[in-house]
Formats: structure tokens, sequence, C-alpha cells
């Protein structure tokens, strides 16, 4: 199951030299399993893209007028509004930003717009920096932000056409889809005003300035766990080893278990919780044949290296966290995989353990799928079939809240034994 399975998807396009980034935004969608996307166009949008191109690669006819435009005797801005299950506006320019703030319907995208009360409105501007940052279009943008079914997709610092650098460039694809997801996620306010930490990826500990040890994570659990929990509301920040990466939400990128071992201990301190799915290295050169100056050893026919063990981050977090606090560790085995994870859970004082099979090659390490047992210490165990790791992560997310959050979000401040004795069931 795709993250947009069955889903109907209402794009409106609106007049911006970023419109014909839509094209391969309805690809992206319909390759995570869209049943439908059908596009809708202001009048200077005609200008920047052909209708014609967006109903080829949308497979839909295009919307462009509200007299003229009816669904089986329905006006088209009401039978949209009834069949759609999210409206994206993309490019949204500082003109429709303005119409929707004031409630103005005097095109085919704006006057849908107005109809999408009770369902999600997904807003991605692109303007030049100069309008972007005038004070009315932000007043606009707070008007907007105020509605609980309208989220805005916060543009990009970089070139843009007009030959200036700022703020105002179109967020990058992936964004955007991730905040569609989040408008359309079934729990989507599960985690809302959480503040969690996520790790992901294998660390990579030098051996001079061109060879490291480090492991086969590919750090997609980890990357699928803060996605899931961006699209439950959390504030998240991800701490990780990849490159490239491009999401919404704070990241760091960073290498070494020392540097991981900083910014986790200095982040966990505000948050709520910890979700360790980073592939830690175990160990890493000793001080005495670490060189200081950079270079490369030369090839010889052998060479000794002299490792000693990392830090243990979770051993040292797990039975200093607050009561509030949640931290959730993962345990990569390749056998005797759930005894492993029991005595790692107990030892290291965590709330929940992720344990998975990592001989298999169909799961773990550089698939997209994973197949785990979690485990808490109450000696409650969840099995969860293979499945995307997306799915793996929304799972694993939904059973450490409903056993965690869930519980202590019910109880008065105050009442402990209350809150122990739900703990224990």
């Amino acid at each position: 199951m795709r993250r947009f399975e069955n889903k109907r998807i209402l794009i409106g396009v609106t007049g911006g030299i970023a419109a014909y980034k839509v094209c391969d935004l309805i690809r992206m969608l319909y390759n995570e399993g869209a049943s439908e996307v059908v596009t809708m166009m202001t009048p200077s949008a005609k200008g920047f893209i052909a209708p014609l191109t967006l109903e080829t690669l949308s497979k839909s006819f295009v919307y462009q007028n509200n007299d003229e435009n009816t669904v089986d005797g329905i006006p088209a801005h009401i039978a949209l509004a009834q069949d759609m299950d999210v409206l994206v506006i993309v490019p949204a320019s500082a003109n429709t930003i303005a119409k929707m703030a004031h409630g103005m319907a005097d095109n085919i995208v704006t006057t849908t717009a107005i109809t999408f009360t009770d369902k999600p409105i997904v807003i991605v501007p692109a303007m030049n920096t100069r309008m972007w940052d005038n004070p009315l279009v932000q007043k606009n943008l707070r008007v907007l932000k105020s509605l609980e079914n309208i989220s805005i997709v916060p543009p990009e610092i970089g070139d843009l056409a007009c030959g200036e650098f700022g703020e105002g460039k179109l967020a990058s694809l992936d964004t955007i889809m991730l905040y569609i997801y989040q408008a359309i996620h079934p729990q989507r306010r599960l985690y809302r005003d959480k503040r969690v930490v996520v790790t992901a990826g294998g660390t990579r500990e030098p051996i001079d300035s061109v060879r490291c040890i480090t492991n086969r994570s590919s750090g997609k659990m980890g990357v699928a766990i803060a996605d899931e929990l961006f699209a439950m509301g959390a504030d998240v920040l991800l701490l990780h080893t990849l490159p490239g990466l491009d999401r919404p939400y704070r990241i760091i990128r960073l290498e070494t278990v020392e540097e991981l071992a900083r910014y986790t201990k200095r982040n966990f301190k505000e948050a709520d919780g910890l979700v360790m799915a980073a592939a830690v290295s175990d160990f890493q050169l000793a001080k005495s044949q670490k060189s200081k100056t950079p270079g490369k050893i030369k090839k010889s026919d052998t060479f000794t290296l002299d490792l000693v063990k990392t830090e243990d981050i979770l051993s040292q977090i797990g039975p200093k966290k607050k009561e509030h606090q949640f931290v959730v560790g993962f345990a990569a085995e390749y056998n005797h995989v759930l005894m492993h994870a029991r005595e790692k859970l107990e030892r290291k004082e965590l709330d929940m353990i992720v344990a998975n099979d990592i001989s298999r090659s169909d799961i773990g390490f550089g698939s997209d799928f994973n197949e785990v047992t979690i485990l808490f210490r109450d000696k409650e165990r969840f099995d969860l079939p293979k499945a995307e790791k997306y799915i793996i992560a929304r799972q694993l997310l939904v059973h450490l809240y409903q056993k965690f959050l869930a519980k202590r979000e019910e109880e008065p401040e105050g009442e402990e034994e209350a809150l122990e004795s739900h703990t224990s069931e």
C-alpha cells in the first residue's frame, strides 16, 4: 500500500513561473498510489503552462472557468469539493493568497477553495522574495494559517527566476508531498505539540582522511519514522548521516558517534521523546592510532587497526530520562533476535525496543520493507508483518502513543498511583 492509495487529489495552478513543476508533482502522486489527480487553473496560469499538458499528465479534464464547468449538472466548484480528498494550490501566487484570505471567489481555483471548508487545503507559495517579505502578504498568510483545515508549505531560500536570491522559491517536491501526506494522514494530530528527536543512518568513524568504519544502514527506517512523526503533527528533529536529504522539519547532518552523542543529549533535554533508529558504530580507532595530520595511509600487505568501543548513547540517556519522556531503541540482530532485544531493552532502561532480523535480505538494511517485533518493558509485544517502512513506522508510533502518551495525557496531574496502575496493565 502506497502513501496516497485510493486518494483523489485536486491541484489548483495559479500564475507563476514554478507552474511547470506541477507536471512532476502529478507523476509523483500517481506513483504513490493516488487514484485520481484533477487539475484546475486560474486565467493567468495558462500563460505559464498549457492546459493540454496538465490534461495529458493527469489523465483528467482541466477545469478553467467558473461559468462553463459543471459535473453531472452540478457546478464544478461544488462537485470538486464533494468528490476530492484534498486541495493543493501550487504554485500559490501572492494574488491568490490575498483573495483566499479575504474570501474572494472570482475564478475556478478561488471559488473551489471557498467550498473546501471541511476538507484539507495545502497552499504552496512561490514568488519574488520582495513580495514574500511584504507585510501584507505575511498578514494574509497568518489569516490562512489560523484556519484549521489550511496548511502553508514554506518556500525555500535560493536563486529566483527573476535573477534575485532569497526566500520565495517553490519548496521541493519531496517537501510538498510530505505536507500533502500530512493533510490526509489518519493520525495527523496524534503527536501534536510533541517534540521528538529521531536518529537515522550509519555513523562513520574515520581511519584516515579517505577511509572510515561504517555499516550498511540506509537510514530509510529512521527517515520513515521522522516523516510519520511530522505527518502526525510532531515537532521533529532528525539527526542523520545521509547526504542530500531534503525535508520540511529540522535536520542536523553528522558523521561520527561523538557528534551523534553530543547532539542527541543536547536536544533530548527539551524533547518529549527520542527514537534511536541510527545504526551506531560499535568501534572506533584508538586515540593512540589516530593521526592529527590529514592524509591517506599507503597500501601495504598488512595493516592493523587498533579499535576501541564507542560511546553507548542509549545507556546514558535511558536511565536519566524524565517522567514525561520516552526513549525507543532498535535492535538489529542476526540470531536470537528477541533475546538480545529484550536484554538491551532492560539494560538500557528503554520504554520500547524495535527488533528486526537483519539476516534476511528482503527486509532491513537497504530495503524499502521491514518486519519487526515491538517489545515493551512489561513483557507486552506486537509483531508487525512485512510491509513498507513507512507503514511499519506508522504502526510502531501508534503503539507507542497508545502505550505511553495516551495514558499519560488522560491522567490528572499529581495522581501518580493511578498512572502506575495504568502503565502496569
